[in-house]
């Protein structure tokens, strides 16, 4: 990837991503913007399940402080592995994200 000022036939990730002109250069940024509004409801709806889980799991006892109440292991094995599918989505869209960003504006 180089840096360049022409619109002309760019690859953006796909071979079938291309920009053509302007008006193509413009969809394509929109669509990026599309992709980070995505990113950020996944980010959010990872961090409302696990609320979820914390407030089922631990119930709301105000006798445990919050750091301990934090870090006491009750989840269950399939509540680890819906957070850690949840994170392994969120970091490969953060990268795909990323990628698209980096051959959008190089």
């Amino acid at each position: 990837m180089l840096f360049t000022w022409q619109t002309d036939s760019i690859c953006v990730v796909f071979q079938w991503w291309r920009m053509y002109n302007r008006f193509t250069v413009a969809i394509s940024f929109l669509g990026i913007v599309g992709l980070g509004v995505g990113y950020e409801l996944v980010r959010e709806l990872t961090r409302r399940y696990e609320s979820y889980i914390n407030s089922v799991s631990r119930g709301d006892d105000m006798l445990l402080p919050l750091i301990i109440k934090r870090y006491l292991p009750d989840r269950s094995m399939r509540d680890r592995l819906i957070l850690s599918f949840l994170y392994a989505f969120q970091v490969l869209y953060s990268f795909f994200l990323m990628y698209a960003c980096l051959c959008l504006f190089l």
